[in-house]
């Protein structure tokens, strides 16, 4: 990790990287000084918690899209989508990493959002359309 924490410092931007903690619901991405902070604080027991990241800025949708939260319609000038699987702990065990494949969940949030959590209330489930 000391390595990581030397050639993440020398060799890239800070907007380059995001270190997310894979906390559920969202609010686990830490982005520029604060990673470096963050990584020297963490006890080698605490690094599997953590995913250091190459940050993607992904284009938003070019025209505004209408999204319900807490059944109301809210319009979003700047909407992108990310495609997520679904696991399932199949031995009934919470701290076994014995996951099984389940599904796929699309959501989708503002790209002002540096967090894409639904369960945080930053991002919506969506659904795919194909459109030409």
């Amino acid at each position: 990790m000391q390595q990581c924490r030397i050639n993440l410092a020398k060799e890239s931007p800070s907007e380059t990287w995001v270190l997310k903690n894979q906390g559920e619901g969202g609010g686990h991405c830490l982005f520029g000084a604060d990673i470096l902070t963050k990584l020297t604080e963490l006890t080698p027991q605490q690094y599997q918690s953590w995913s250091l990241m190459r940050r993607l800025h992904p284009q938003p949708r070019a025209m505004p899209t209408l999204i319900v939260r807490k059944g109301e319609l809210h319009k979003v000038n700047d909407l992108i989508s990310e495609l997520g699987m679904f696991s399932v702990q199949t031995d009934n065990n919470p701290s076994s990493a014995e996951h099984s494949f389940a599904g796929y969940l699309i959501r989708s949030k503002s790209a002002e959002s540096t967090e894409g959590g639904v369960h945080s209330g930053q991002g919506v489930l969506d659904s795919l359309v194909y459109s030409d």
